[in-house]
This record gives C-alpha cells, structure tokens and sequence, in this order.
C-alpha cells in the first residue's frame, strides 16, 4: 500500500525483494550480537575484580570483634552471593551459544574423513570450557585465618618421636652401656669365644635331636610311674603267694617230722645210752647250715624283686635331655655326658666361663649355642644355661655322630678359639677421624716419595742431556 493507501501493482517490487531471500545476507548481524554480549561479560568480570578489592580493604580495615558480631547469613551476603551465581550461569549459557554455531553445517555439504576423526577425538570437553564453567568460592571477609602459636599457653603442639628425651630405666641403660664397652674394651679369649657360637645349620639339626630327647612333663611322668608301680606291686603279689606256698609246705614237713620223732625217741634212748655223745655233733652242725640255705633263699628273692623292679623302669623309661648347672657339671667330670650345650647370653657369665675348659680336659664334646631361652624351650623352662646328652635313642645315633662330629672340629679341637681376643670396636666418630688421619698420613708420604725421586734425577751419576727427566719430576711433584 502508498502513502495514499492504494495499491500498487508494480513489477519492480518483486525484484527488490530477492537480494532479502539469501541466506549469506543474515550472518552479519549474528556477529554484532557476539562482539556485544563479549563486551558484557567483560564489564561484567571487571565490576566483580573491582567489588572483590573494596570488599578486602573494608575487611582490613574493620576491627575483629565488629566482624564476630556481624551474624554469618546477612541479606546484604545473601544477594551478593546469588548475583554471583547469575553471573556464572549467563557465562554457561553463552559459551554454549557459541561452542554449537560453528560446529553446525549444511545439508548440501558432505563431511570429510579428516573432520570425521576430529570430531570423534574431541569428545569431552576443552580447557577453556572447564576454565568459564569453574565455579570459584568467593572469599568470605567473615572468615580469617588464624594460625596456631606453640607457646606455653597457647595452642597444643602435635605429637612427635620423643624417644632421644626418654629416661630409660636402669637396668635398659646398663644393658646398652655394657654391651657398648664389650664392643670397646680387649675382651680375652675365654670370654670372646661366647661370642662365636654354633653355625646355623648345626644349630639347627641339633636342636632337632633335642627336641626328640625332650623330658617329660608332670603329668606324664605321673602316669608312667603309676604304670610302674602297678606292675611292680602284681609282681610282688605273685612272689608272697610263693613264698606262702613255700612256708606251708615247709611247715608241713616239720610237724611230720615231729610226729615221727616221739615215736622213736624211747626206743633208742636206753640202747645207744653209751654212744650218744660222738653221734650228738652231727646233730649240732646241721642247725647251722639250714639257717644259711634260709638266708640265702631269702636274698635270692629280694635280688630277683630287685631286678624285676628294675626291668619295669628300665623298659619304659625314655632317653631324656639332663639340665641344670649342678648336675651336668657332675655328669661331665664323672664322663657321662656325651655331649654338652652351653648358652652364650648367660649373665653373669662367670657362672658358665669354666666349663668349656673343663670339657676339654675331661675331653667331652661340646658347644655354645644361642640363645638360653631356647635352650629353656626344650627343657619346658622360661631359660636354661647348660644342657646334656647322656644317651641317645638307636634310631638316631647315626646323626647323633654326624653332629658330634662337626662340633669336635668347631669347638674341641679349633685351637684358634682360645687365643683370638675380641672387642677393641672403636665408635663411629673415633671411626671417621682415624679415616682423615690415615688420609693426611698417606699424603705427607706420596709427597716425600715426589721429594725423593727429584732429588734422584738431580744427583745422577751420568750427564743428563735431555731435559725428560725435569719434566717427570715436575708431573710427579703435581700428582
């Protein structure tokens, strides 16, 4: 329609329409729209830089007790914080705006395979994405740090190894100061032999003879000891029945005997009146020597009781370890024992010193051994200083005698045990300054050795025409 209100049927208007239809025209606004909401978000940024530096000047500024008092959710807090996260979300929404106008293309176009593997590589999202869409906590001026002060009075101190500031009981600080002056101190052979025990694998197969060869406890003794007594007691019941048999029989014999006698007795008295006295000595002899058959049937028994006894004991009782510092001593000096364990950790150790010598006299296989503990195990004890071997069961006398033997050459007969002295094991800061004295030392002597060999090569006795020898002397004297 005109100005005038008709209409118009022109055929120019139609071809000033076209140049509207394409699609290329309606791009150049979509910039504008960008660079304009760009603009924003900065303004926007730049307002937030600035409102975050006047709000650290008044928070400096404001005394601490007039911030405790403030209450934590104020309105004034409250918008501030909700135009934040307005701020935040905008930003969000933008960035999608114009993460997707770019990827977005025309049906008519094909996609080619290069940008096929671009897009499916970058899948997740990109850095500057993750930067725009963080969200960052403000700093809150209610909120201030205070850090701890470790003084008397003030804040409690974190926990920390204290150990070197310990005050160890008495008997843990002489244990370390004697064992540091057995380390410092010449320590004489039969002392320092305690300090070379037995190798591992000796160790070993010895301790599990021992343990074979362990004694028995109070409960099992108990029992085989009843089991003894019980078999000794039904063989002594069947002996009185014996004997009883034996008396009564004899008994028997004797009132036959006497019934006879009377009978006879008058009948010979008056005849043989003159010849009673040579015939009354044989008589007299007889009396005697029925006493001695008595007393000598008497002790057959009691040795046969004695014996039986003793075979009971002897069948069932095992082959046991002997322990116990008194009783081994006595085992090795009457040549009992068989072989001798001694502990190395026994304290005193005046108590077990002697031992070792007196083994080699008595020339009776021993050795020493860790620990007394160990030793105690077997005994079923808490500790044990010696232990002995009297007997030893058939079935392992074989390896018995194999142990035996390697500990003979060990202990016996190494002479070298009894003369290597031990300890003089200097600290470690004796340790270091001796290394810089040896250093110096070694040094001064190279030194004097250049000095000698110059002064070799000035008084030679033939001429020297060259000058080699000068040199020599001189890389010498650099070295």
């Amino acid at each position: 329609k005109n100005s005038v209100g008709k209409t118009t049927t022109d055929k120019k208007r139609p071809a000033e329409k076209k140049p509207a239809e394409k699609k290329p025209a309606e791009k150049k606004p979509e910039k504008k729209v960008e660079k304009k909401v760009e603009k924003k978000v900065e303004k926007k940024a730049e307002k937030k830089k600035v409102e975050k530096k006047v709000e650290k000047k008044a928070a400096e500024k404001a005394p601490v007790a007039a911030v405790a008092k403030k209450p934590a959710t104020e309105p004034s807090d409250r918008k501030r914080l909700a135009k934040v996260e307005k701020v935040h979300t905008k930003k969000h929404k933008i960035n999608k705006k114009f993460e997707k106008k770019p990827v977005e293309e025309k049906k008519g176009e094909e996609k080619k395979p290069a940008e096929k593997k671009a897009k499916k590589a970058k899948k997740g999202p990109t850095p500057k994405k993750q930067k725009l869409t963080h969200r960052e906590k403000p700093a809150n001026p209610l909120i201030q740090a205070r850090p701890k002060i470790f003084r008397i009075g003030q804040d409690v101190a974190p926990k920390r190894d204290l150990t070197r500031f310990v005050r160890w009981p008495w008997y843990i600080r002489l244990q370390r100061q004697k064992r540091v002056l057995f380390n410092r101190l010449k320590v004489p052979p039969p002392v320092h032999q305690f300090e070379l025990p037995l190798n591992h694998t000796s160790a070993s197969l010895l301790f599990r003879l021992l343990n074979k060869m362990r004694p028995e406890e109070k409960a099992q003794r108990k029992k085989r000891r009843l089991a003894a007594a019980e078999k000794v007691a039904a063989a002594r019941k069947v002996q009185k029945a014996v004997t009883k048999k034996a008396k009564a029989s004899a008994k028997g014999k004797k009132a036959e005997k006497a019934a006879e006698k009377p009978a006879e007795k008058p009948a010979e008295k008056p005849a043989e009146k003159p010849a009673e006295k040579p015939a009354e000595k044989p008589a007299e002899e007889k009396a005697p020597v029925k006493e001695k058959v008595k007393a000598s049937v008497l002790r057959k028994q009691k040795k046969q009781k004695k014996a039986e006894a003793k075979a009971v004991i002897k069948t069932e009782k095992p082959t046991v370890v002997k322990y116990g510092l008194n009783h081994v001593t006595r085992l090795v000096e009457k040549g009992k024992a068989q072989l001798v364990v001694i502990a190395c950790d026994v304290d005193p150790i005046e108590l077990v010193v002697w031992l070792p010598t007196l083994c080699r006299k008595k020339k009776v296989p021993y050795c020493i051994v860790k620990n007394k503990a160990r030793l105690g195990r077997v005994v079923h004890k808490k500790t044990s200083a010696v232990l002995a071997v009297t007997q030893v069961p058939k079935d392992e006398r074989l390896e018995f005698n194999k142990i035996v033997d390697s500990i003979k050459m060990e202990f016996n007969d190494n002479a070298q045990v009894m003369k290597t002295w031990g300890g003089q094991k200097l600290g470690v800061k004796r340790r270091q300054l001796e290394a810089k004295r040896a250093k110096l030392l070694a040094k001064e002597e190279a030194r004097k050795l250049a000095s000698k060999q110059i002064k070799s090569t000035f008084h030679h006795p033939f001429p020297c025409t060259t000058k080699a020898p000068l040199i020599v002397a001189c890389v010498i004297v650099k070295e």
